[in-house]
């Protein structure tokens, strides 16, 4: 799942890299969450933290896949970016930062990977979570 050479394998990394860098803003707002965070405070994370953040992922994520012939992030087969940015959209759209019908690109993109016939079957019997 790294991609097929050094090159593919370079922009599987980057992309997760990103992905890292994007998981350490919603940090605060996972951890306002678990510890019961007043919802001023929470309104004020969304706000002025989570909201750019997230417009910034998904348009880079976008940029992606509008030059993408295959529909993937990297190349034209499942690799681990997919699966870990399409894990963190959900999660996105869970926490109601993510709307499907705002974003087609990356929700089409999400229902490809997530249909992915060995991944649907895991999906059907994991227990659901919010993060």
């Amino acid at each position: 799942f790294a991609g097929k050479n050094a090159e593919e394998e370079l922009l599987d990394d980057a992309i997760v890299d990103t992905f890292k860098d994007f998981i350490e803003s919603f940090r605060k707002f996972v951890v306002g969450v678990l510890t019961g965070e007043s919802e001023e405070n929470m309104k004020k994370i969304r706000e002025e933290v989570m909201k750019p953040a997230v417009k910034t992922y998904l348009t880079y994520l976008n940029k992606i896949l509008e030059k993408s012939e295959s529909g993937y992030l990297v190349g034209n087969e499942l690799t681990w970016a997919d699966l870990v940015v399409a894990d963190n959209l959900t999660t996105l759209m869970n926490a109601d930062f993510f709307y499907l019908e705002k974003e087609k690109t990356l929700g089409e993109f999400r229902r490809k990977i997530l249909e992915t016939e060995k991944l649907k079957e895991w999906l059907e019997k994991r227990p659901v979570t919010r993060f």
